[in-house]
C-alpha cells in the first residue's frame, strides 16, 4: 500500500519541485547513476579533506594526500613525500614510504580521484551490512529512518517498470538483475523496524505515519524548479528542508496524529475496515480479562533510539538526562578507564624493555596473556576491558573518524596495547598511537559532560579510580530508570508520559554528582620502553645536568628502609629505569618535584623507600645506590654481579696484579666504600653494552685513566677534581677490561675486613 500510495502521489500533480529527487527515482532511473541518493554517507575523507589540510598546513609544510595499494586515501605532512613507512588502517596494506619515495602500491592522488568523494547511487550494500539506525548530516536518526524508507519505496516503485536501470543504480553491484527487487524489499523491511525502533510505536502505527507523510506530500504546494541531488551541498540542504517540511511535522507529534488517523479510520463507511475494527475494538469482557484483545495489543519497549527521540524536544528540561542517554553507549567504555591506566602501569613496570618492536607486533594478546599470567596477575580481565572499550569506542564513533580503525581481539598483536612514545611522525589521523586515542576518547568524554559546571574539581589522569569515572554497565540501566518514572494512563489506547525532572535528578545524583574533571596530557601517560629504546648510558647522560647527588643522610635513609631481597630491589630498579626514561624525552618535567610523589601518579603506588624531601633531581643517584645495594647483595650470596658487561671487561686478574693492588690500598679505610661506589658507576654507566658501542672504550686503557674520564663527563668540575683526589693510587698495570673483577676483588676485602 505504501508503494501505491507514494506512486498516486507522485503522479497526482503536473510541477513536484521539492519531491523531484524521489519522483526521478521512479521516472527516470537512468538518470540516477549520476544522483547523489538521499540518506546516503558522504566519504569522510572529502567532508574532512580541508580541516586535515588546515591541521597540517604549517610554515614550510605542503600536505599532500596518497592512496594505498588497495586505493585507500591518507595525508602526509611536511614536505609531502614519504619518509616513513606505516600501515593503513582500513585494509593493513604498507603506506607511507622511505627516503622520499613511496612504497610500492602508494602514489599521490590526482585532483578528482574517486577514492577521495562521495559515490552517487545507492551505496548501501546488502541490508545485513548495514550498521544500527544513527543520524547522518543534519538529520536525525528518526528522520534519517524515515526518508531512507521514502527511497527504497521509490526504487522499489522504480524497479517495477525498469529493472536494469535499478540494477545500474546499486553498488557493491548485485549478482543478478533478479535479486533486484528481493534486495530493496530487504531494505524496506528494515527501514520499518528501525523507524518502530526510534518511535517507541508498532510498526504498523509507523506504516500509518508514513502514510500521513506521503499524505502530506501530495497536498503540499510545490512550487519552485525541479531539484536534482547534483551536489553532496545540495543533498544535505534538500534533505534538511525536506525534513522540516514533511516528516517533523508528522512524527514529532506522532501520538496526535495516530489518534487523529485512527479517529478517521473508526468514522470510515469502508466495510472491511468495520470488519477489521471490530475485531480488535470489542467491549471489555472484566469476567475474563485474559480474553480481552486490548489487552494483548501491540505495546513496543522502550529503546534508547527512542529514548533519544522523545528527549529532542525536552533537552531545556533534562540537559544531563539528553547528554547521557546520547552517550550511553560512550559511557561503556568509559568504565574500563581505571582499568586501562592498570594495564598500562602493569606493562610499563612488569614488562618495561622486556619486548622489542618486532616481538611486540608477532606476539598476540592471546599468547602473551598465556605466558605470563602467572607473573602478572590479573592480566586476562585488564586485557579484556580495554579489547572492549577500544571496540565500543569505535562503533560509537566511527561515523566521525575521517578512516575506518580494526577492531581488537584476543588475537591481535601485543603492540596494540604497548603506547609507544617513539613511534614515526603520523601520516594520518588513524595512526596515532593506540593507547593514546583510547584514553584520550575517554577522558574527553568525561570532561564534556561535565563541561556545563565550571567550579567543577580536576583531578589528575594517574589518580582516577573507578569512583571517579562516569560509567554505565549497559543501556538497560538507563532504560530501567527513564521506565520507573513513567506514568501510565489506559484509555482507547495505552499512553505513558515520564517525569523528566524527577530523572534528570536521579541521573546527576548517580552518575554526575562529585565526579571531577580529569587533567590529561600526552606526558601523563604511561608509555612502553623497547628493547631498543632501553640505552641506560644514553638516558644517563641526557639527564646528567639536571642530576644532584644525595646528601650522606638520605643516602642513608634510603639504604636502611629497603627490604633486602633481590626480587623487590630489582622492581624498584625497573620503577626507577621509567622515570629516568621519562626524563630523558620530557626534559621540562620539574626537578624540584617530590620523587616518590611523582612515582605515585606514574604507577599508582607509592615506594616506601622514599621519603617526600628527595627530589626527581636525585632520581639518578637513587638508582645508583639501590643498583649498589643489589650488586651488594648478589656478591654476598656468591653470584656474579656483573655478567651481563660485555666479555672484553670481565677480564682475570692474575696473581701478581693483585698483590700489587693490594700494596696500594688500605681495605679498612672510609676512601674504599667511596672509591668502590665510583668503580660501581663507571662500570654500571660507562661500560655497559650500548656506552662501549658508542664510546668505543678501549679495554686496554689504563683503569685510572677511564675512571677520571668518566668522573669529568659525569660531574660538574668542582665536584669532578675533588672526587678525583680522593682516588687511590691504583697499579698501571690495571687496564679497563680488569674493571668488574678489581671491583669483585676489592668489595670483597673490605666486607672481609669490616666484618
Amino acid at each position: 500500500m505504501l508503494i501505491l500510495h507514494l506512486y498516486a502521489c507522485m503522479y497526482s500533480t503536473t510541477h513536484v519541485a521539492d519531491l523531484y529527487p524521489l519522483f526521478e527515482i521512479i521516472e527516470s532511473p537512468s538518470n540516477c547513476t549520476d544522483r547523489f541518493f538521499p540518506t546516503m554517507a558522504d566519504n569522510q575523507f572529502e567532508v574532512h579533506q580541508e580541516a586535515i589540510r588546515k591541521a597540517l598546513q604549517k610554515e614550510g609544510e605542503n600536505p599532500v594526500a596518497y592512496r594505498c595499494p588497495n586505493g585507500h586515501p591518507y595525508v602526509i605532512g611536511d614536505c609531502g613525500r614519504p619518509y616513513y613507512l606505516a600501515t593503513c588502517h582500513e585494509c593493513g596494506a604498507q603506506i607511507g614510504g622511505q627516503g622520499h619515495k613511496a612504497a610500492t602500491g602508494n602514489a599521490a592522488l590526482a585532483t578528482g580521484d574517486s577514492s577521495t568523494q562521495s559515490r552517487k547511487g545507492h551505496i548501501l550494500g546488502r541490508q545485513t551490512s548495514r550498521p544500527g539506525v544513527a543520524p547522518e548530516r543534519e538529520l536525525s536518526s528518526l528522520s534519517c529512518a524515515v526518508l531512507r524508507c521514502l527511497t527504497h519505496l521509490a526504487m522499489y516503485t522504480s524497479s517495477l517498470f525498469s529493472r536494469y536501470h535499478m540494477f545500474r543504480i546499486i553498488q557493491p553491484n548485485l549478482v543478478r538483475e533478479d535479486d533486484v527487487r528481493p534486495f530493496i524489499d530487504a531494505h524496506i523491511q528494515l527501514d520499518l523496524q528501525q523507524i518502530a525502533q526510534c518511535c517507541a510505536e508498532s510498526t504498523d502505527d509507523c506504516i500509518l505515519l508514513l502514510h500521513d507523510v506521503i499524505n502530506r506530500m501530495k497536498q503540499a504546494s510545490h512550487i519552485g524548479e525541479n531539484i536534482t541531488l547534483d551536489t553532496t551541498d545540495i543533498r544535505k540542504k534538500w534533505e534538511r528542508e525536506f525534513d522540516e517540511r514533511y516528516i517533523q511535522p508528522v512524527f514529532d507529534n506522532r501520538k496526535h496524529n495516530l489518534e487523529t488517523i485512527k479517529g478517521e479510520l473508526d468514522t470510515s463507511k469502508s466495510v472491511d475496515i468495520k470488519d477489521i475494527l471490530s475485531t480488535v475494538r470489542q467491549p471489555l469482557n472484566r469476567a475474563n480479562l485474559l480474553a480481552s484483545p486490548g489487552l494483548w495489543a501491540y505495546r513496543r519497549p522502550l529503546t534508547v533510539p527512542a529514548l533519544q527521540n522523545l528527549l529532542v524536544s525536552t533537552y531545556k528540561e533534562a540537559p544531563r538526562l539528553c547528554d547521557v542517554i546520547n552517550s550511553s553507549e560512550k559511557l561503556m567504555a568509559l568504565k574500563y578507564l581505571p582499568d586501562i591506566l592498570n594495564l598500562m602501569r602493569l606493562l610499563n613496570g612488569e614488562f618495561h624493555s622486556k619486548f622489542s618492536r618486532a616481538k611486540a607486533d608477532s606476539l598476540t594478546i592471546r599468547d602473551f596473556c598465556d605466558q605470563y599470567a602467572t607473573e602478572a596477575n590479573g592480566i586476562r580481565r585488564l586485557t579484556n576491558s580495554y579489547i572492549s572499550s577500544w571496540n565500543l569506542m569505535l562503533q560509537s564513533s566511527n561515523k566521525s573518524m575521517t578512516v575506518t580503525l580494526i577492531l581488537m581481539n584476543i588475537d591481535s598483536p601485543l603492540s596494540q596495547l604497548l603506547y609507544d612514545r617513539h613511534a614515526p611522525k603520523s601520516t594520518t589521523k588513524s595512526q596515532i598511537s593506540t593507547p593514546f586515542q583510547l584514553v584520550n576518547f575517554l577522558v574527553d568524554i568525561q570532561n564534556k559532560l561535565l563541561a556545563y559546571d565550571d567550579n567543577r574539581q580536576s583531578i589528575k589522569l594517574s589518580s582516577a579510580n573507578s569512583s571517579h569515572v562516569i560509567s554505565i554497565e549497559n543501556c538497560d540501566e538507563l532504560l530501567d530508570l527513564v521506565l520507573a518514572h513513567g506514568e501510565y494512563e489506559l484509555r482507547e489506547t495505552t499512553s505513558v508520559t515520564y517525569n523528566w525532572p524527577a530523572i534528570e535528578r536521579e541521573v546527576i545524583h548517580r552518575y554526575i554528582s562529585n565526579k571531577p574533571r580529569i587533567e590529561f596530557s600526552r606526558d601523563q601517560l604511561p608509555f612502553y620502553v623497547y628493547q631498543e629504546d632501553f640505552n641506560l648510558h644514553n638516558q644517563m647522560q641526557t639527564i646528567n645536568e639536571s642530576q644532584e647527588r644525595l646528601d650522606k643522610h638520605f643516602q642513608e635513609s634510603i639504604i636502611n628502609a629497603l627490604t633486602q631481597r633481590i626480587p623487590v630491589l630489582t622492581a624498584h630498579l625497573k620503577d626507577l629505569q621509567v622515570i629516568i626514561n621519562i626524563l630523558s624525552v620530557a626534559p621540562h618535567i620539574e626537578g624540584e618535584d617530590s620523587l616518590a610523589e611523582y612515582m605515585k601518579e606514574t604507577f599508582g603506588r607509592e615506594p616506601e623507600y622514599l621519603s617526600q624531601e628527595i627530589r626527581i633531581k636525585h632520581v639518578k643517584h637513587v638508582w645508583l645506590l639501590l643498583k649498589y645495594a643489589q650488586t651488594d647483595l648478589l656478591m654476598k650470596q656468591h653470584q656474579e654481579p656483573f655478567d651481563d658487561l660485555p666479555a672484553e671487561y670481565r677480564d682475570n686478574i692474575n696473581q701478581d696484579l693483585l698483590i700489587d693492588l693490594s700494596d696500594h690500598f688500605r681495605y679498612n679505610s672510609p676512601k674504599t666504600k667511596k672509591f668502590l661506589l665510583q668503580l660501581f658507576d663507571f662500570i654500571i654507566i660507562g661500560l655497559n653494552k650500548a656506552a662501549v658501542v658508542q664510546d668505543s672504550a678501549d679495554p686496554e686503557n689504563s683503569i685510572v685513566e677511564a675512571l677520571k674520564t668518566h668522573i669529568m663527563k659525569s660531574f660538574d668540575e668542582i665536584q669532578a677534581y675533588e672526587l678525583m683526589e680522593e682516588l687511590p693510587p691504583l697499579p698501571t698495570q690495571l687496564k679497563a677490561r680488569h674493571a668488574s673483577k678489581a671491583w669483585c676483588y676489592i668489595w670483597t676485602q673490605y666486607t672481609t675486613r669490616r666484618e
